[in-house]
């Protein structure tokens, strides 16, 4: 019986999902500066504000890659979602535009919004990205 027991305290100690909410919430408090991904090396921003305006939702920096990180992982859901709809929506525009040729814009055009927790990114985390197919 005591074997039976120190081994459910060890499963959950590394499936690490036995904590308080307060243990959670300060483990959340403790994110790595820095997380290897599928991009490269990704330095982790302050959190987001899920129902921040979607233009803080969709922004990129000078590199062409936009990280954007929440307090947890459902606010991150919440506001994904937010973003590809709005990003969906400014790629459904650039699909009708063309120029005096009859030219679609470039692919480099249209936005790229990541699911959340995809390459590598923490799970409370998703990226954009220019050139994405939509």
């Amino acid at each position: 019986m005591k074997k039976s027991w120190i081994a459910a305290v060890a499963a959950c100690t590394l499936l690490s999902g036995c904590g308080t909410a307060d243990n959670q919430r300060s483990e959340s408090g403790n994110q790595p500066a820095t997380t290897s991904t599928d991009l490269g090396p990704f330095h982790r921003p302050a959190n987001q504000q899920p129902n921040a305006p979607i233009k803080e939702l969709l922004t990129l920096n000078a590199d062409g890659l936009g990280i954007h990180c929440f307090a947890t992982p459902a606010d991150a859901v919440a506001a994904q979602l937010r973003a590809s709809k709005a990003a969906e929506a400014d790629n459904t525009k650039l699909d009708q535009q063309t120029d005096d040729k009859g030219r679609k814009p470039p692919p480099t055009d249209y936005l790229h919004v990541s699911d959340v927790g995809a390459g590598n990114f923490p799970a409370d985390c998703y990226s954009i990205t220019h050139g994405g197919l939509h």
